[in-house]
């Protein structure tokens, strides 16, 4: 089922401003607060000593040391952002379902770290995430493969299982897809994602909305052939 939706709807379901899930997956780990916080410090430092030392107008060294220093808080809503515009960008959407038709693991090289090996010398080494492969296809017998990190309520996903998500393109008939949202199934309630695009109570309520106008749109149809 491909259901092409408004611009309007594009930008209620996929906000410019952060949602609460977005800035949490955006705030990240204990070292990447760590790291926000140590740029706060050294921006506002800066800051002052440039009004101090290089005689730099004291207003604009307040309002750069106060962006500067609240950096470590507002860092996750200008990454939000960013990655929002990824898909915000793209000038047509559509509505998706189609059904789980497989399921399986892969390994998904996501950069390299550093480590010392057993005669002391520094190497470089891969490091790999697990990530499940979900294939869905539609009633059109159009394909598309979903690959996320791998969490512990994925276990519950199965074939046959219904999946809905935003589909986006430059085509205005879609015929070449661009990139595509977070996936939501019903039957489990559950979001299938690595960054939760979509704001989701609306994504909800959306997506019922149009499979009903499409389902009575089909009645209609069905009862004027008649």
């Amino acid at each position: 089922m491909l259901i092409p939706i408004t611009e309007a709807s594009t930008r209620q379901l996929i906000p410019a401003i952060a949602t609460g899930p977005q800035y949490r997956y955006c705030w990240g780990k204990p070292q990447d607060f760590l790291r926000r916080l140590l740029i706060s410090v050294i921006v506002a430092v800066g800051a002052l000593l440039a009004e101090t030392l290089a005689g730099v107008s004291g207003e604009i060294a307040l309002v750069v040391g106060i962006l500067g220093g609240l950096y470590w808080w507002w860092g996750p809503i200008a990454r939000a952002a960013q990655r929002n515009y990824r898909l915000r960008r793209y000038r047509y959407a559509a509505f998706w379902e189609g059904e789980i038709v497989d399921l399986y693991r892969s390994q998904a090289r996501i950069g390299t770290e550093e480590t010392v090996n057993a005669q002391g010398r520094l190497v470089l080494i891969d490091k790999v995430e697990t990530r499940v492969n979900i294939e869905v296809v539609d009633e059109n017998d159009f394909e598309l493969r979903l690959q996320v990190p791998i969490k512990n309520d994925y276990k519950k996903l199965r074939r046959g299982q219904l999946v809905q998500l935003l589909l986006f393109s430059n085509d205005p008939q879609l015929a070449k897809l661009e990139a595509y949202s977070d996936a939501y199934v019903p039957a489990l309630d559950l979001w299938v994602s690595d960054y939760p695009y979509l704001s989701r109570d609306a994504f909800k309520f959306t997506s019922a909305r149009l499979i009903s106008e499409t389902e009575a749109a089909r009645y209609d149809d069905r009862g004027r052939r008649r």
